[in-house]
């Protein structure tokens, strides 16, 4: 299948995770909580699988030099965490304030999810064009953290005042730039092995912020029974990326 093809099927279907917040409707909240702590703590473990099992061995094995790849995994960190608090990324606090407008950090996490998803589509389509299993490893990655983030943005959304349907429009907008960020990595990267190359520890960056700086501090902050659970969710990411290294 081409490359680019598959890359926009896959982006189509990370696009349908920004429908996901609906079910924060049907469940309770106790509910709610116990679902998500299980998939962050899985995305959690995938990313990290993800990074050291598949994307940092493929792009040693491409020949980049240590000092190098060293440099270009902390750019892909700070990269992340730069945007991420620019853009106050799933640690916007409310105002305090009673009134039914809009708060303002709900549209400032739409741009962030918008600009972030870029990045993921980019990320998508350079492990797609490094081979089609390394494509399909990083689209685990890449859905894993997505299902929780889009069920936690739609939730924030939703406390900060903006309407069900219109929250869930924002969400699939915003999610829909993957499909964005593919279409510019393909003709970026199509003809340039040596940026795919010096993509792939960016991404391995990107991907372990995510998963130190996000998810794991979500799971520190359950209680002792919730965290004991969440960690064997991790470990279970963590195997599964191995075994499909393995057998690959």
């Amino acid at each position: 299948m081409n490359s680019l093809l598959l890359g926009l099927i896959i982006a189509l279907i990370d696009t349908l995770l920004g429908f996901s917040g609906v079910v924060t409707l049907k469940l309770k909240k106790e509910k709610f909580e116990k679902v998500i702590s299980i998939l962050i703590a899985f995305a959690a473990g995938s990313l990290l699988g993800g990074a050291f099992f598949h994307l940092l061995p493929e792009a040693l094995d491409r020949g980049i030099k240590p000092i190098n790849f060293s440099v270009i995994l902390i750019i892909g960190f700070l990269t992340f965490l730069i945007l991420e608090e620019w853009m106050h990324w799933h640690r916007c606090e409310d105002t305090h304030k009673d009134n039914s407008k809009v708060k303002p950090y709900s549209y400032l996490m739409i741009i962030g999810d918008f600009i972030h998803n870029i990045i993921d589509g980019f990320i998508l389509i350079g492990a797609i064009l490094t081979n089609t299993s390394l494509g399909i490893i990083t689209t685990i990655m890449i859905l894993a953290h997505e299902l929780p983030e889009e069920l936690g943005i739609f939730a924030v959304l939703v406390r900060g005042k903006m309407k069900s349907k219109k929250a869930i429009y924002y969400s699939v907008l915003a999610q829909s730039s993957v499909i964005l960020g593919v279409i510019l990595g393909y003709f970026l990267l199509n003809n340039s092995q040596k940026l795919i190359t010096w993509l792939l520890p960016f991404a391995a960056g990107g991907f372990l912020y995510i998963s130190a700086s996000d998810l794991i501090p979500e799971i520190n902050n359950t209680n002792k029974k919730e965290r004991n659970l969440s960690t064997i969710w991790i470990i279970v990411g963590l195997v599964f990326m191995l075994v499909i290294k393995l057998i690959k």
